[in-house]
């Protein structure tokens, strides 16, 4: 019952994620940087809770995630050109899949489709039809995948301040 609820909340961030966009005033007179300063803070909500919200129900998981947006990184600032198609692979392929049940699968692999969908949708934006630069786009993945690494560790802090707080006994009389 607990994971259906827990799923059911996964899947209502994700609907809010996939909202960001069209709740968003329109884009009109601002290039994809600027968009995304002016809206990072929606964006970072959306994501950040979907990470937690994974999290919550596999508090296992954060340090993978975290060691995965490490290698994502480091690709990212290996690269002339960013490829969001392979980067998304990437991603995929650093998770271990048979850790998840089939319904966490599709979650995950929902919610990695559309960050990358949301990161699309925000470097598509062009101020008088020119291309947002490169470095415009890592600057926004890395920001992505930042907000990923700091949800989890986030989680991690509070698993370790849990464990941290006595418990009290009752007074003997």
């Amino acid at each position: 019952m607990i994971k259906r609820i827990v799923g059911l909340l996964m899947i209502l961030s994700l609907l809010a994620f996939s909202s960001c966009a069209t709740i968003t005033p329109s884009t009109e007179g601002l290039d994809a940087k600027a968009y995304f300063d002016r809206y990072q803070h929606i964006m970072k909500l959306a994501v950040q809770v979907a990470v937690l919200r994974v999290l919550n129900s596999n508090p296992t998981y954060a340090d993978s995630m975290i060691a995965i947006v490490e290698d994502v990184k480091t690709v990212i600032d290996a690269l002339d050109i960013l490829d969001l198609t392979e980067l998304e692979q990437l991603i995929k392929e650093r998770i271990d899949w048979s850790k998840f049940e089939p319904t966490e699968k599709l979650l995950v692999d929902a919610l990695i489709s559309q960050v990358r969908v949301e990161i699309d949708n925000v470097i598509a934006i062009k101020l008088d039809g020119i291309p947002t630069p490169n470095e415009d786009v890592k600057l926004i993945v890395t920001s992505f995948v930042d907000w990923v690494a700091e949800a989890a560790m986030l989680h991690k802090q509070q698993q370790s301040n849990r464990s941290l707080v006595p418990t009290l006994e009752p007074i003997a009389k």
